[in-house]
């Protein structure tokens, strides 16, 4: 008698997952639709960026090869050769002095 309920109850297990396949694997389908749409998406997104970051590299080292004395990333007045002068080549006459009088101290280091 228990194996004939064990065949009952696959056999209306099976029966209920005919009758409400579609709602089970419509609800399914639409997780799957929309997990399936993000991971798109994102690979897009991603692939995007880096066809982006590809074609300003090249851009970049044809501009460079073009002319190899260009100055990317910082200031060109910062770098400029002709404000980086020898201290003896600068004009300290707008300039303030401070004179400053000190005594050496017979201290050697001991705080004691």
């Amino acid at each position: 008698m228990n194996n004939f309920r064990d065949i009952l109850k696959i056999i209306l297990i099976v029966g209920l997952f005919i009758v409400f396949s579609p709602v089970i694997f419509g609800v399914f389908g639409f997780v799957l639709r929309s997990l399936f749409f993000i991971i798109i998406l994102g690979a897009v997104v991603i692939s995007g960026v880096v066809i982006y970051l590809k074609y300003k590299a090249k851009k970049l080292e044809k501009e460079y090869k073009e002319d190899p004395n260009l100055k990317y990333y910082y200031d060109t007045k910062q770098n400029d050769p002709e404000e980086n002068k020898d201290d003896s080549f600068i004009d300290y006459s707008d300039s303030t002095i401070i004179d400053v009088d000190y005594e050496e101290s017979d201290d050697k280091g001991d705080n004691n």
